[in-house]
């Protein structure tokens, strides 16, 4: 699975072939499932963001947020990919803000590689962007509170920045003695290494 804040398109050249680490995962024989999350690529429509007042009272009492909605579309994806593959692993990788939400949906997932987007962690002004607010999300461990759920499946984070709290992580796999299976990289890698990891 692959997850892109600008959807499938992102993974296509102008031709509509698969480009990038799409084709890169395809060049060493394993299969890619392409998709458009809620309210990106071909889903995303100017008219349907204007009516959802995010913000509005009791608004996330009653609707899922933007974030919780593409969640919600890779553990679908996810879920989807484990009824048709008869048994192969499946892998979800996220790009860009997209990787943020591989990380909520780690549980979904056999193997996870998650671009963190050097998100600074270390206030809340981060967490209260429309497209990354979910209630409570701090209060479970942020990112890692969820992806921790995925232990002791293999883990690659990347694009960590600074101020991305991976701590709590360190500690899920330490206590699930699967140290090896969790990796962290402070810089965005390449698409070529990418491939490499998710072909391990």
């Amino acid at each position: 699975m692959l997850a892109h804040s600008e959807g499938k398109s992102a993974w296509l050249d102008q031709g509509g072939a698969p480009a990038g680490l799409a084709k890169k995962i395809l060049d060493r024989g394993s299969s890619v499932v392409l998709f458009d999350a809620f309210r990106t690529g071909g889903l995303a429509s100017g008219d349907s963001a204007a009516g959802r007042k995010r913000f509005d009272l009791f608004f996330t009492a009653y609707n899922r947020t933007d974030l919780q909605e593409r969640v919600q579309d890779c553990v679908t994806m996810c879920a989807f990919a484990q009824m048709h593959t008869k048994g192969r692993r499946i892998a979800l990788c996220g790009t860009g803000r997209a990787g943020l939400w591989a990380l909520l949906a780690a549980p979904a997932a056999d193997v996870v590689a998650a671009d963190c987007d050097s998100l600074d962690l270390s206030n809340d002004e981060a967490l209260l962007n429309e497209d990354l607010f979910a209630p409570g999300l701090r209060k479970m461990g942020a990112f890692a509170g969820a992806a921790a759920l995925a232990t002791p499946h293999p883990l690659l984070l990347h694009n960590t920045g600074r101020n991305f709290a991976t701590g709590l992580l360190r500690d899920a796999y330490a206590a699930g003695r699967a140290e090896k299976m969790f990796r962290e990289e402070k810089t965005q890698l390449s698409d070529d290494k990418l491939a490499e990891w998710l072909a391990k």
